[in-house]
């Protein structure tokens, strides 16, 4: 009789190795949002890209100097993360789309305007 333990982990998933701080502030932002409007309410937007700007908005705060959003007294980087979990989830469930998925990155052919580009004229 083998009394060693085994387990076949190989390939698996580590969520082991999302540091803490992470999660938590996702989940504090979340919280608050459930505070202020209700749980999950965020699935309701009208328009995802909303959550695009949103993410933009606190990844340049922060990048300006500002440690924590003014209005939850949470750090910026907490909402990027969020915005970034709305996303994901939106991606991995494109029949929650309410339109063409508004973030998806178009790239400028060589020797095209951005002007042409713009206006479909190439």
């Amino acid at each position: 009789m083998n009394d060693e333990f085994t387990k076949a982990d190989d390939g698996k998933l580590r969520y082991g190795l999302i540091p803490p701080e992470f999660l938590k502030g996702i989940a504090e932002v979340l919280t608050m949002g459930s505070l202020k409007y209700s749980d999950n309410n965020w699935k309701n937007v009208d328009d995802e890209s909303r959550y695009v700007d949103a993410l933009y908005r606190h990844l340049e705060a922060w990048r300006s100097g500002e440690i924590n959003d003014p209005e939850s007294g949470l750090p910026h980087l907490a909402h990027v993360a969020t915005n970034v979990a709305f996303l994901t989830h939106f991606d991995y469930a494109p029949d929650e789309w309410s339109k063409e998925k508004p973030g998806q990155v178009q790239v400028v052919p060589n020797g095209v305007s951005m002007q042409d580009f713009m206006n479909n004229n190439f």
